[in-house]
């Protein structure tokens, strides 16, 4: 096959940014620069299409081949924790777009709208490292864990959707007293969500290290089938515990806040950049 005439002509260059998370917490290591960066090519039209698919946003799947695309650094996207989103979001945005971005916005005090332009790049400047703490200790383990990715992140969405109709629907019941095996099916259904939300935290954790016997040597617990088992049988204020120290390590470490003048009463205003796929590049 001949090489593509027109390819120099449809290939833009993209932009660099710097992971949050350093590339850690991925099984596949991502491809680095030496400072640390990875490359963010531009979106195209048929990644834009992708973005505009509201069932492949829910369940992610369009997200996975817009970042397949646009970060062939990661080979794989579902791996990609929750405070790097942020940054390569900004990052394809303004490879794409502009560093500049419309942002419609309400007064609080006249409650005039108005659209301003709020420069993307300060808020990727900005961003902060993750937190280092990803160990937890409980009962004398030492557990390891890695942030939300994408993938759980897709799976929490699924259960929280689930949740919720379940308890829609419970409510609906509530006025037919006599339905007993509905509300327990709806209970049970519930139930079986929960067990999925504490599955998805036992997928977070990297390995257990059961502390030195009389041998002096260190266990070290990767297997996940071992490791889901442990984790469903924590005690509520352990898995707490655990649950706590892996919310703190998958937060956000961008600031999405601007400031905004009013100009019908000059009133000095600050919001929010909402980082919604759907409206973020659209």
């Amino acid at each position: 096959m001949t090489n593509n005439p027109l390819t120099n002509y449809s290939a833009k260059p993209g932009m660099f940014v710097h992971l949050p998370s350093n590339g850690k917490y991925y099984i596949t290591k991502p491809t680095l620069t030496a400072d640390g960066d990875i490359e963010v090519h531009p979106l195209t039209a048929i990644d834009e299409l992708y973005l505009k698919n509201p069932d492949g946003l829910y369940n992610n799947e369009s997200l996975f081949k817009v970042f397949k695309n646009t970060v062939p650094g990661i080979a794989d996207p579902s791996e990609i924790p929750t405070p790097d989103l942020d940054a390569l979001f900004i990052a394809l945005r303004i490879a794409t777009y502009g560093n500049e971005m419309a942002v419609s916005a309400k007064c609080s005090k006249c409650a005039h709208i108005e659209e301003y332009n709020i420069n993307l790049v300060p808020l990727l400047q900005k961003a902060g490292q993750m937190n280092p703490t990803d160990t937890v200790e409980i009962d004398g383990l030492t557990i390891h864990l890695r942030p939300y990715s994408m993938l759980s992140n897709s799976r929490i969405s699924e259960y929280t959707l689930a949740v919720a109709s379940a308890a829609k629907k419970a409510h609906a019941s509530i006025v037919d007293e006599d339905n007993e095996d509905l509300r327990k099916n709806l209970s049970n259904a519930i139930a079986s969500n929960t067990e999925s939300l504490i599955n998805i935290a036992a997928t977070c954790v990297v390995k257990i290290v059961i502390p030195e016997h009389d041998d002096n040597n260190q266990e070290i617990v990767t297997d996940p089938v071992h490791i889901n088992e442990y984790v469903r049988k924590l005690s509520s204020p352990n898995y707490n515990k655990l649950r706590d120290v892996l919310v703190n390590l998958s937060k956000e470490v961008i600031d999405r806040k601007f400031k905004y003048k009013c100009s019908e009463c000059e009133f000095d205003n600050s919001g929010e950049v909402s980082f919604d796929p759907s409206h973020f590049f659209g």
